[in-house]
């Protein structure tokens, strides 16, 4: 147990070197900073006066200075709050202060595909998503099925326990409260991943 909860200490300290959390603020009527790249799992809080919001528009509408928010982009109300780009793609968002951008009060948000263990990407042929997930992780990979799994949280306390019955298996996360949990699969293909619950 103590050789296993060392083991959680050591992942955990390597995620957050990968995984950060980046504040904008406003200076008047502009973002500071008003251009910005993070890895993709960061998060970034705007910390912004109430007389301020956030709104992803595209290129065109940005630099022309226009107002007109993008299609399933992103918003945040008065004042900022909290913007998690695990859920957005990578590449370049652009985004403005709907009652300032006559003001010129526009920025850029450049989110890059980490390299890092940060994102749970295959490791030989297993992967687990979504992260940051909501009501359910699913584990998919070649060779799982008859597998067993454990959930434990970041003081190394099993949580959920399993196992998997096909190649791809849905494991529900109800009962467990927002945070960073830790994925273990058993057995000849032990891997672990890490988990964040919204």
């Amino acid at each position: 147990m103590r050789k296993y909860f060392l083991s959680l200490c050591l992942l955990l300290s390597s995620l957050t070197g990968f995984s950060k959390i980046v504040i904008i603020t406003n200076w008047g009527a502009h973002f500071s900073p008003a251009d910005t790249s993070v890895n993709k799992g960061d998060t970034i809080k705007f910390d912004l006066v109430n007389t301020h919001n956030v709104v992803e528009v595209d290129q065109q509408a940005w630099e022309a200075e226009e107002n007109t928010p993008l299609a399933g982009g992103f918003s945040l109300p008065m004042g900022g709050g909290m913007l998690f780009t695990a859920q957005l793609t990578a590449g370049i968002h652009y985004y403005i202060c709907t009652p300032h951008i006559t003001l010129g009060m526009k920025g850029i948000i450049t989110i890059n595909n980490p390299s890092g263990i940060s994102e749970n990407q295959f490791q030989e042929g297993i992967s687990i998503f979504p992260t940051p997930a909501i009501d359910f992780i699913i584990a998919k990979g070649h060779q799982l099925t008859g597998a067993t799994y454990s959930i434990f949280d970041v003081a190394g306390k099993q949580l959920l326990t399993g196992r998997l019955e096909r190649e791809e298996t849905t494991i529900p996360l109800n009962g467990l409260p927002s945070g960073l949990y830790f994925f273990q699969t058993e057995g000849q293909r032990k891997k672990s991943f890490s988990v964040l619950k919204q």
